[in-house]
């Protein structure tokens, strides 16, 4: 059994282990289950401790173990359990999937140069001076063909009707109603 100074040592650790473990848990009442263990298990080895070293790193020692030991318990228990049990479950992610795949769907019927630009620049997030290097172009000419491959992604995805990218129906307009009259 430790004596009562070790135990008050420990003791003066709360506030660290509570921290630590809320950061591994993010569920309070798992985080103080996991503090509890975690005292117990530290008195109940004391004579494991080597004095002169760093009480507190063996202290989060003995609680990361610890939440390492039930995270895998848990998980190979997982079966046939309540989601929200967990507190590292997420809500389903089909709509995301489904959305997902349409976009990728719409830019592979892209133009190939409409579907580079975006892959590069939107994906890759390449700068628009790099992606000018790249294609031997002005960067305000990548910044073109990106706005009008952004353009068709949308129309693809069925997002702008085709007239209103267009130009054919009234809409809001970027130069704030000012309208530009090419000659025929």
């Amino acid at each position: 059994m430790a004596d009562e100074t070790f135990k008050i040592d420990v003791l003066a650790l709360l506030p660290a282990m509570q921290a630590y473990a809320r950061a591994l848990t993010r569920n309070g009442p798992f985080a103080e289950d996991l503090v509890q263990e975690t005292f117990a298990r530290a008195v109940a080895c004391a004579d494991q401790f080597r004095p002169g070293t760093n009480l507190k790193s063996w202290v989060l020692r003995i609680e990361r173990n610890l939440w390492f030991s039930e995270y895998n318990r848990q998980r190979r228990e997982q079966a046939g359990c309540a989601l929200d049990a967990y507190p590292g479950c997420c809500s389903p992610d089909q709509e995301w999937r489904l959305h997902h795949q349409d976009m990728m769907a719409a830019l592979r019927r892209l133009r190939p140069e409409h579907r580079d630009v975006l892959v590069r620049i939107g994906a890759g997030g390449t700068s628009y001076i790099d992606a000018a290097r790249q294609a031997r172009c002005e960067v305000g000419t990548i910044k073109s063909r990106l706005n009008r491959a952004r353009e068709a992604l949308s129309v693809e995805m069925g997002i702008r009707a085709a007239a209103e990218v267009a130009g054919q129906t009234p809409g809001p307009q970027p130069w704030h109603g000012w309208q530009v009259v090419l000659p025929s």
